[in-house]
């Protein structure tokens, strides 16, 4: 069981909260995935696996897959099957499922994708209210309850959500759930203090189902906290009212929508291929990210919009194997040049976006090299 919070003297003060030991073997697949450390999986992966039998044991005596007990949501009366502990184990059972075919555990790998196939499709029929256009917060004996809580973005956020109803959970979010600073339904905008990681949260969601507006103007509010409120160049806890508790997930959460959502950088070290999936909205017309680190390899990314044509360019700084980067565009035309030679690109439909694919690999290092030595630019019209 994954402990909440443990202080400097070894005392735990919060034995874990339901979804939280699930959480662990997301983390670390990421953690792999970004290092391509093999002793790593190989020491936690079955530590992962006994986390998740742990809170299917505990917590899940009916075995419908959603897990009862408090979770993300410390507040009264949230004793219950509980949305995120369900969308955390749908994401601990794919991070198993991913780890055990690193490992060779190919039976292991069956059972934990079926596993997450089951819970996928009934979540999507179980938590989904038709008439509110939401998913429920909490099902109490097998009622669902509708409380309006900001943790309705976390099936869009871990990707468990049909694209259907993540399009339009989002939609109703952004016209009517959020104000300057909060995300919570128009019948209740009592508070205005709010924590940056909600906006982090939404952020990933909005990115993961390519509605950039929303993702953008989230990650663009959370960027004012450490600028402007609380101590300067900190992530507190609230904004715009500063309570001086600092916590990583505020951070992590604002970094992982710029990698992973804006600029879509999705790698997997052990195997020297990366995915990379920017999303842009209309009134960005540029961005740079340089020296992202995975594995062995380092990679500048750079993208900018001009006269409705749009260049991406991925520059490959370190990195003596050969790397293959699987570059997908949100769009429908097929007008697409890799350094000025015109390519055809693979069509695919991802969570309900049509995207076009290329896949470009870039030449192995000879031993003395350790620069760029190979730029890849995309012109999209």
């Amino acid at each position: 069981r994954v402990p909440h919070e443990i202080v400097l003297s070894g005392n735990i003060v919060s034995s874990g909260n339901t979804q939280e030991t699930p959480q662990l073997a997301i983390a670390c697949l990421r953690y792999y995935n970004w290092t391509g450390d093999r002793a790593f999986l190989e020491t936690v992966y079955p530590i992962c696996k006994q986390g998740v039998e742990y809170t299917l044991n505990r917590n899940d005596l009916d075995g419908n897959l959603y897990p009862t007990g408090n979770s993300i949501m410390e507040a009264p009366d949230m004793n219950h099957q509980n949305i995120d502990s369900a969308c955390y184990l749908y994401g601990a059972f794919e991070a198993l499922a991913e780890m055990a075919g690193y490992l060779g555990h190919y039976v292991e790998q069956e059972k934990y994708l079926k596993q997450a196939t089951v819970l996928k499709k009934n979540f999507n029929i179980d938590w989904w209210n038709d008439e509110e256009g939401m998913w429920a917060d909490s099902l109490v004996n097998g009622t669902q309850r509708m409380k309006g809580d900001w943790v309705v973005a976390i099936p869009m956020e871990t990707g468990i959500a049909d694209p259907d109803k993540a399009n339009i959970a989002l939609q109703k979010i952004e016209k009517a759930w959020i104000n300057k600073w909060d995300m919570r339904p128009a019948h209740d905008q009592s508070r205005f203090n709010t924590c940056p990681f909600q906006n982090g949260i939404l952020s990933i969601a909005a990115f993961n189902y390519s509605n950039s507006s929303l993702g953008w103007e989230r990650l663009k509010l959370t960027a004012k906290v450490p600028a402007e409120f609380g101590m300067l160049g900190a992530f507190e806890n609230t904004a715009p009212i500063p309570d001086d508790i600092l916590q990583l997930w505020g951070a992590g959460l604002f970094l992982e929508a710029i990698v992973g959502g804006l600029v879509g950088v999705n790698p997997v070290a052990s195997e020297h291929r990366v995915e990379i999936f920017p999303k842009p909205p209309h009134d960005l017309d540029f961005f740079s990210l340089n020296g992202v680190e995975f594995g062995e390899h380092v990679l500048d990314v750079d993208w900018k919009r001009n006269q409705g044509k749009h260049t991406l360019t991925i520059r490959h700084k370190r990195g003596q194997s050969k790397l293959d980067v699987l570059i997908r565009i949100a769009m429908d035309s097929d007008k697409i040049s890799v350094n000025d030679e015109p390519v055809k690109a693979k069509k695919e439909n991802y969570r309900g976006t049509v995207t076009r694919t290329v896949t470009v690999s870039y030449t192995h290092l000879r031993a003395h090299e350790t620069s760029l030595h190979l730029v890849c630019r995309l012109l999209l019209e």
